[in-house]
């Protein structure tokens, strides 16, 4: 019988067994921040995140204050309001958030949202020319002129696209937010005149406050996307006609959606 060599393992030479050791630490060190990394979130910062991940499943949806009633001296309504629906634009919230750089040449998903609305909404989608202060002249379709110069003047505000909204169309914008986004539905007030056009000038104008304004000692503590009055006896009596706006609390899913 021919017996075979037995076969010997190469020795284990000090080189090889010091970069064995540094492997082997290195791994042991990347486990073990691991493992701290899972504990700190688990144990440490749980009751942190998981009272983050409450508030982002509750959304404030902002109810908007009646403005005060104007009568005679007999109890006549002379001024009034009513309530509406208004879809409106929020700036901060389209997939690319507008910024003053892009008024003139928004960005294709923004434009994209634009045109969407627009079907929904019945208005034309065809660029015309857009007076826009600060950037001049330039080509948007209806929808993003009204952005463009809305943010040109308040940047925090939303932009309201449409009043007195059928129904139907609002229910499909609800039910569909994750195709607009940025898209708001929000209910309004809107001024009501039973007299018309008597005494208009007396009775003067509303309008969103402006960046000016907000400086003003007697819009202190007025929130930046306000209606006050801008002129005649809305202007005169606008801390006792303008009411304080409200919030409802609604629980929304990951993407957004009411629940």
């Amino acid at each position: 019988m021919i017996q075979l060599p037995e076969e010997r393992r190469p020795p284990l030479t000090p080189r090889l067994a010091l970069r064995v050791a540094i492997v082997g630490s290195f791994a042991l060190a990347m486990f073990a921040i691991i493992f701290f990394r899972l504990w700190f979130l688990q144990v440490l910062s749980g009751d942190q995140y998981l009272a983050q991940a409450s508030v982002n499943r509750v959304r404030n949806v902002d109810i908007p204050a009646s403005r005060g009633e104007m009568l005679d001296r007999s109890g006549n309504s002379l001024v009034d309001s009513k309530r509406t629906i208004a879809v409106q634009i929020a700036p901060p919230d389209l997939p690319v958030p507008l910024q003053s750089r892009s008024l003139a040449h928004p960005p294709a998903k923004d434009a994209s949202v634009y045109n969407r609305l627009a079907a929904v909404l019945g208005m034309p989608t065809a660029r015309k020319r857009c007076q826009v202060p600060g950037h001049g002249v330039v080509r948007l379709s209806p929808i993003g002129c009204e952005v463009a110069q809305s943010f040109a003047l308040l940047p925090y505000a939303n932009v309201t696209i449409s009043k007195d909204v059928d129904k139907n169309i609002l229910l499909y914008l609800e039910e569909r937010q994750y195709q607009f986004p940025g898209v708001r539905v929000q209910p309004v007030w809107l001024r009501k005149y039973p007299l018309r056009s008597l005494a208009a000038q007396l009775f003067g104008t509303i309008g969103p406050i402006s960046t000016q304004e907000l400086k003003y000692r007697r819009f202190r503590g007025v929130p930046q996307d306000a209606i006050v009055g801008q002129s005649g006896l809305e202007w005169s009596y606008d801390q006792y006609l303008r009411g304080q706006d409200g919030a409802d609390r609604v629980q929304v899913d990951s993407l957004g959606r009411f629940k």
